[in-house]
């Protein structure tokens, strides 16, 4: 990992929707241990926000017991409300945080560089609402707003092509910033970035 002097205080609150259990990663059909995999992936995931330099504090939106028992001094958890991602992702504006810098971060980044991130959220300052595509081209990673006035989760297929559409600016990312986990190829790949 490379050291990099970053030219801001830590200041985005990333916001992580965590499904966990049996509910979590469902396009991964009959694997037999998609529940603790998709777990794994999301402590990986919490892991490198945590490292980010640019980031000061942690939002988990999640109906999952183990993951609402995880809150300490630099994470928040709160619960999910049903009805989807970006359902989850928008209960974040009904809490203390609408004039905090914003940054959606999916659970499913196994191999999230947390200087990879930091230079995507250095990038994203300069710009109201902006989005990563995923590695895949159609889906979306990374979303970032200035405030929670301008956090519009567009999740979901074509997702990319929405966020677009609306205004978002696309930001280039390295491979790990874009590299979500939907399908067992994907899992077959991460086995082989882990050696």
């Amino acid at each position: 990992m490379t050291t990099v002097n970053f030219p801001y205080a830590a200041e985005w609150c990333a916001i992580l929707p965590i499904k966990g259990g049996s509910q979590a990663k469902s396009r991964l059909g009959s694997h037999p241990e998609v529940a603790s995999l998709a777990d794994g992936f999301a402590k990986k995931t919490l892991a490198a926000i945590l490292a980010c330099p640019e980031v000061k504090r942690v939002i988990i939106v999640t109906g999952d017991e183990y993951w609402r028992n995880l809150e300490r001094d630099q994470i928040t958890t709160l619960a999910d409300p049903g009805g989807g991602l970006n359902a989850a992702i928008r209960t974040v504006r009904d809490h203390e945080f609408e004039k905090q810098l914003l940054v959606v971060v999916p659970s499913d980044l196994p191999i999230l560089d947390p200087v990879d991130l930091a230079n995507v959220l250095v990038n994203a300052r300069s710009h109201a609402r902006a989005f990563v595509r995923d590695k895949n081209g159609d889906g979306t990673t990374i979303l970032t707003a200035l405030n929670a006035v301008d956090l519009i989760p567009l999740y979901g297929e074509g997702s990319a092509s929405a966020h677009l559409m609306s205004g978002a600016i696309e930001l280039s990312a390295p491979n790990s910033v874009r590299f979500d986990v939907d399908t067992l190829a994907d899992l077959e790949q991460i086995a082989g970035f882990n050696g």
